[in-house]
């Protein structure tokens, strides 16, 4: 594999995640605000449905009671209703003050719950948060050296190409100069310009044969 090919790693989010934390942080707010849903309202409420309702049951059981000891006593008219009627005001005054205590206590309740639901909820979000910036700046690291290390190979590879262009025109050189030995009672002449350029540009004819020294360097590069 070579390093072009290496891929970064992505952050992964758990989806249960970002469903749990869209569902709880609005949750909690709406709890804060006093939009408390349908289920949980009776907690903070004085007077509620389900309290009314166990009231009725109260005042028909002291109601019952209250009937029944007068006729073992066979107390009636006035007097009866009298106790009656103090037996129902008790109960209900006593019921009505511990409902209105609750619903105190179920609103503070609620506020309890929702400020650590909203709470859990941000401290989630800023673990996520501080999790995330942590594998990017270290993605950011990996794709910085991932970069050197291309810039190095690239660095090397023309390295390699510039000695081999030198080592094929010193040859190409070289040959010339063997050509016109002949011509020159045996000496060399060095025909070298500048590293894969030749003086006389590129062709040059000794002997009797011509050298396209341009072509051989491309041909050589290229394979």
């Amino acid at each position: 594999m070579s390093i072009k090919d290496i891929q970064l790693p992505s952050y992964f989010t758990d989806p249960i995640f970002k469903q749990t934390q869209g569902f709880l942080a609005p949750y909690g707010m709406d709890i804060l605000k006093g939009n408390i849903p349908d289920y949980y309202k009776n907690i903070g409420m004085a007077g509620s449905p389900e309290f009314l309702n166990m009231l009725n049951m109260a005042k028909r059981d002291v109601s019952t009671a209250v009937t029944e000891d007068m006729a073992r006593r066979n107390v009636l008219g006035g007097a009866a209703s009298l106790a009656m009627a103090k037996g129902i005001g008790d109960v209900s005054t006593t019921m009505r003050y511990q409902d209105y205590l609750n619903s105190i206590q179920g609103k503070e309740f609620l506020f309890s719950g929702g400020k650590s639901i909203t709470e859990g909820a941000r401290e989630a979000g800023l673990s996520y948060g501080t999790s995330m910036n942590q594998f990017n700046l270290g993605a950011t690291e990996l794709g910085l050296k991932k970069e050197g290390m291309l810039a190095e190979q690239k660095a090397q590879e023309n390295a390699m190409w510039s000695q081999i262009l030198k080592s094929v025109v010193g040859a190409a050189g070289m040959a010339a100069g063997i050509a016109l030995a002949p011509a020159t009672g045996g000496a060399s002449i060095p025909i070298l310009g500048s590293a894969g350029n030749i003086i006389s540009g590129g062709k040059s004819k000794f002997g009797g044969g011509q050298y396209d020294i341009s072509s051989i360097l491309y041909d050589i590069q290229n394979e």
